[in-house]
């Protein structure tokens, strides 16, 4: 039987549509369509489309790179980026489907030649009784030939789930990379080597890959939660698969659809800003250099810097502390005081690691040079003739014997020094970053079931650019091209709407009923954030609620969800019961609508039109919803996304530069405030 057609990539379709009504790609989009309508109607013959695919994809970029309408140029980049995505996985499918064929045909004798190759391994093991008997049961040669006889026990178990069960057990066990020299070459030969060949064809699962593509392409026109935990399960099955092309499989789905979906980069000019700005220090002198007791005072006046250390593989940076020491000492060997003018540059530098293993600090190292005038000789003898000259003379002798040495060790002194200070005082720092991080970043995502896994980090010689998953077992993460943010930003981030959306499916709102201040104390202890207490104020309800007893029931899939596209962000409540005294409203979705809103440096997300309530139901009763939800989303609340303390002077001269919400992204950079028109970007540059 020959494989099924492959679903139509509708959403892929409709790109190429577009870029077909102009002239400058339409005959990219055609030879593109092309290849995708063959590729899905002859998926038997589709071996070669898939490089095709590849092929057009990287034509389809460097086409985008010269075209002057920038919109046309990023629908162009996101159907080549949609059309990488297919290729990836239609490649691999077609040869499990040539592979299954032949699995398939060979199937009606599968099970006569397994009992001939277990004929023969009871044969091999037979003639050492002890030896034999443990080579039997451990390779569970006996279970093997009751399965192939009577099937597998039990009412639960299919035939070929035990078979590809007990398969890749007996495999697992006569891999040689626990055996000894003689047990290899006993299970690498002859009778246990071919019973593990027949094996492999006979415990693979099929692979349903008309059901696996079907649900790409349904989570390419809807991204939703739900949907993409059926994949992310589907690809974490193929992933512990036996057969390479299952893990094959997963891997492309894993590299496509569970890639970074939080990117941040932060400028070192930005980080300089943070940087505190020592104060002037004046400390008393009390030291031994070069065997003479040295007293006086010292002033030291240091600035702080931030260098950033190229590196393709973690954050790597130096803090460095510049400075000059000026002091003025006096000295008393024997009966002279010889006073003293000098003067100390300094470079300190501590170098900082971030990297998927954590946070690294390395002692802080320090180079100075300094600089002594002798200002003043006097002695006790000054007062007599002849002899005050000479022990000034001698004085002078022995200052200059020892100049070279007291250079060294006061240099030596003041490295020393600072780079103590410099270790002291950036460990509470560095303490707090740790802290910070493990609590609201690390800490709250494992309270929602997701990990924070670096996929890239990297250093430039101007940023720190971090790619990260946020996402459990699961579930997926992004799959779409994120927006590119302007060239002079000191900082950017964009955030796909699968971080948001992962970690609402971990806050466990289905299965129980609600009461709003239970749902709220829920909430706040699922994410670790502080008790209202009892000073907060007490939102008024909305009239159709007021005095009766209100109890919430979120719908089993996908109970909160959050879709960022054409430029706003629409919230979907997805209620499976909602009791307001004796009434009771069921299975019904509210959708919201955000828009983004820019003032300086300060971001928030404000509901730009009238609510939307999806469901089977009256209009009396629409309309009381309406009201209800109306005032718990009410436009007078709005969702802030970045708001900085008012007269923060470390962020003057800057402005949010972009505000982008676009294909699952929401992207942010701040930059210089430039002219005073300039305003926040709403274009949608795809990398």
């Amino acid at each position: 039987m020959p494989p099924p057609a492959r679903p139509l990539p509708t959403t892929l379709i409709a790109l190429l549509d577009k870029l077909a009504a102009s002239a400058e790609t339409s005959d990219w989009a055609a030879r593109t369509r092309q290849a995708v309508e063959q590729a899905c109607a002859e998926p038997g013959g589709a071996i070669d489309v898939g490089p095709m695919l590849s092929s057009l994809s990287r034509e389809g970029l460097h086409l985008a790179d010269g075209l002057r309408d920038t919109r046309l140029a990023i629908t162009l980049r996101r159907a080549c980026y949609a059309v990488d995505r297919r290729a990836a996985a239609w490649r691999i499918v077609v040869q499990l489907e040539a592979r299954e064929a032949t699995v398939v045909a060979r199937a009606a004798g599968a099970d006569t030649r397994l009992r001939r190759r277990l004929a023969e391994v009871y044969a091999a093991t037979a003639s050492d009784a002890p030896a034999g008997e443990a080579w039997r049961d451990y390779l569970r040669v006996d279970r093997l030939n009751s399965v192939l006889h009577r099937g597998p026990p039990g009412r639960g178990a299919s035939r070929q789930e035990t078979q590809a069960a007990l398969a890749a057990e007996i495999l697992r066990r006569i891999a040689p990379g626990a055996m000894n020299a003689p047990q290899r070459r006993f299970v690498s030969a002859g009778p246990i080597a071919a019973l593990g060949d027949e094996l492999r064809d006979w415990g693979a699962p099929p692979t349903d890959t008309a059901r696996l593509l079907a649900s790409l392409e349904a989570y390419e026109a809807d991204s939703r939660p739900a949907l993409g935990t059926q994949i992310a399960v589907q690809a974490e099955r193929l992933g512990e698969s036996s057969t390479g092309l299952h893990r094959e499989l997963a891997e492309a789905i894993e590299q496509n659809y569970r890639n970074a979906n939080l990117r941040v980069a932060v400028s070192g000019a930005l980080l300089d800003r943070f940087l505190p700005a020592p104060a002037p220090q004046t400390d008393a002198v009390n030291d031994r250099i070069a065997g003479a007791v040295v007293r006086g005072r010292a002033s030291t006046r240091t600035t702080l810097g931030v260098r950033l250390l190229p590196d393709p593989f973690q954050w790597r940076l130096g803090i460095e502390a510049r400075g000059v020491t000026s002091s003025r000492t006096f000295s008393r060997p024997g009966p002279v005081v010889l006073r003293n003018r000098s003067e100390a540059s300094f470079v300190a530098r501590k170098l900082l690691t971030v990297g998927p293993a954590g946070m690294a600090a390395a002692p802080a190292v320090c180079n100075a040079s300094s600089r002594t005038r002798l200002m003043n000789v006097s002695s006790a003898y000054d007062g007599v003739p002849l002899l005050g000259g000479v022990v000034r003379g001698r004085a002078h002798s022995e200052y200059r014997s020892r100049r070279g040495l007291a250079r060294r060790q006061t240099e030596a002194r003041i490295a020393q020094r600072v780079s103590r200070s410099l270790d002291e005082q950036s460990a509470p720092l560095l303490d707090r970053l740790r802290h910070g991080f493990t609590t609201r970043v690390t800490g709250r995502a494992e309270a929602v079931g997701m990990r924070v896994e670096p996929v890239e980090m990297r250093t430039t010689d101007t940023r720190l650019i971090a790619r990260l998953r946020l996402a459990g077992d699961g579930q997926l993460a992004a799959h779409t091209p994120r927006n590119r943010a302007p060239a002079d930003s000191l900082a950017s981030v964009q955030v796909h709407e699968s971080v948001f959306n992962n970690a609402i499916a971990g806050l466990g709102l289905s299965g129980r009923r609600w009461d709003p201040a239970e749902l709220v104390a829920h909430l706040r202890a699922k994410l670790s954030l502080p008790p209202a207490g009892d000073t907060a104020p007490t939102p008024e309800p909305p009239p159709a609620v007021r005095g009766k007893t209100v109890r919430i029931a979120f719908a089993a899939e996908d109970p909160i969800r959050l879709v960022l596209a054409q430029g706003r962000a629409e919230l979907i409540l997805a209620i499976e019961e909602l009791a307001i005294g004796a009434e009771r409203h069921r299975r019904f979705k509210v959708h919201a609508f955000y828009s983004p809103q820019v003032d300086g440096l300060r971001a928030r997300l404000v509901r730009d039109e009238g609510l939307h309530i999806e469901g089977r139901m009256r209009t009396g009763r629409r309309l009381k919803l309406h009201g209800v939800f109306t005032n718990v989303l009410s436009e007078d609340r709005t969702i802030p996304l970045l708001a900085p303390p008012a007269g923060d002077d470390r962020l003057r001269g800057l402005m949010l530069t972009q505000m982008v919400i676009a294909d699952g992204w929401l992207g942010m950079a701040l930059g210089p405030a430039g002219p005073a028109d300039r305003v926040a970007s709403v274009g949608r540059y795809v990398r």
